[in-house]
């Protein structure tokens, strides 16, 4: 699994992509200006971990025995992880999240990374690309063309 990222905002915010799937985020819809939902501590992880667990039946790659529960695990783990103030943002291949300003934002990446293939591709070996706070968006074409395979023994 491959996983680009760069600070940015001063470097206080992560912003990472990743060449594997990430399972959906249900989208807050009370007010029509809020495109997403900012994630952080006081987020109810189970509540969220169950509407997750609608929105991917049938469109999430990875089959998952017990989807609200591995969800709600994965959202407890990733948003407790030392250095993870919020997630801003999270897509189908992509996380935007907010770093404490003490911590590295090299080590926040990573561990969030080893969370998401810990939970979904434990099989895929774990490639880190860093990129420049002020680069643009590289050609990352190769990446689209990488595919990861679920975890072994899922999908039988």
């Amino acid at each position: 699994m491959k996983v680009l990222y760069k600070a940015r905002n001063d470097g206080y915010v992560l912003e990472m992509h990743f060449s594997c799937e990430l399972p959906l985020f249900p989208r807050a819809r009370q007010m029509w200006w809020i495109c997403h939902r900012v994630l952080s501590r006081r987020t109810r992880v189970w509540d969220l971990a169950q509407q997750m667990a609608r929105e991917n039946r049938g469109r999430f790659v990875v089959e998952l025995g017990d989807p609200q529960r591995t969800f709600a695990e994965f959202l407890q783990e990733l948003l407790t992880l030392p250095g993870v103030d919020r997630v801003q943002d999270a897509q189908r291949y992509s996380l935007v999240l907010e770093v404490g300003r003490a911590f590295d934002r090299d080590e926040v990446a990573r561990k969030v990374a080893e969370c998401v293939r810990r939970y979904f591709y434990p099989e895929e070996r774990l490639e880190m690309v860093p990129l420049k706070e002020d680069e643009e968006d590289q050609d990352d074409s190769e990446v689209i063309h990488l595919r990861c395979a679920p975890p072994a023994g899922l999908g039988d």
